[in-house]
C-alpha cells in the first residue's frame, strides 16, 4: 500500500496550521520593509505670523546640490546646515519688521557666542521670504508664493553654512538678553554659551 500521498497532505496541513499560529502571534513572519513617504516639495512644512502680523510660509522645497539651486526647508537644511524651524522663524519675529525689495521680505537677527559673558563671535542670520505668485519655482509646481526661500548666516559678507551652534543660539531656552546666560543654561565643552538679539553688539 502507498501512504506517501496522505503523509504529504498531513505534513502540509501541519505547516499551514503552524503558519496560522505564527501569524496570530505576530512572530516569525517576514514583514515588508516600511518606506518613509517623501514630502512633496510644494507642501507646507510650517507657517506662522511675523512680528507685524504678516504670514510666513515655509515649504518643504527642493535642493539640487549639483546646480546649487533650490528653496525652502530643503535648502535651509542642505546648504546652510540649519535643522530647527525655530532658527528660520526667529529673524521674522524682529519687532522692526522686514526690509522689502520687490516681492521679497528680508528679516534679520544676530546669533552670538559668548565666553564668560563676553561676545567672541556674532553675525547676522537672514530669513528671506518671496511673496510673489509663481506657477512653478525651481521646477516645483506651485501656482502660489514660494514663501521662505532660505535662512542663512552672513559670514564675512557671504551667505554661508552656519556653525552648528546657531540652532542652539535660537532655541527657545535662550532669552536673548544681552550678555546674560539663561537660567539653567551651562557653558558647553568649549566654555561657550549662546544667545541672540535683534541689535548687533549685544
Amino acid at each position: 500500500m502507498n501512504y506517501s500521498a496522505p503523509a504529504k497532505s498531513l505534513r502540509m496541513g501541519s505547516m499551514a496550521a503552524a503558519l496560522v499560529i505564527l501569524v496570530s502571534l505576530g512572530i516569525g513572519v517576514p514583514q515588508a520593509p516600511a518606506f518613509a513617504v517623501k514630502p512633496k516639495p510644494a507642501g507646507v512644512a510650517a507657517s506662522w505670523k511675523d512680528a507685524v502680523g504678516l504670514t510666513v510660509t515655509l515649504r518643504n522645497g527642493t535642493w539640487d546640490s549639483k546646480k546649487q539651486k533650490g528653496f525652502g526647508w530643503a535648502k535651509v537644511k542642505a546648504k546652510h546646515g540649519l535643522l530647527k524651524y525655530q532658527t528660520v522663524k526667529h529673524p521674522t519675529l524682529n519687532p522692526r519688521g522686514p526690509k522689502y525689495k520687490g516681492s521679497k521680505r528680508t528679516y534679520v537677527a544676530y546669533a552670538t557666542r559668548y565666553v564668560k559673558n563676553r561676545i567672541v563671535e556674532q553675525f547676522p542670520v537672514y530669513t528671506v521670504v518671496e511673496t510673489g505668485y509663481f506657477k512653478s519655482y525651481w521646477g516645483v509646481a506651485l501656482k502660489s508664493h514660494p514663501g521662505v526661500l532660505t535662512t542663512y548666516c552672513d559670514l564675512k559678507g557671504k551667505a554661508s553654512k552656519c556653525p552648528k551652534w546657531v540652532d542652539t543660539a535660537f532655541s527657545k531656552k535662550n532669552n536673548g538678553v544681552a550678555k546674560s546666560v539663561p537660567q539653567g543654561h551651562m557653558p558647553d565643552a568649549t566654555g561657550s554659551t549662546y544667545g541672540w538679539s535683534y541689535t548687533p553688539g549685544v
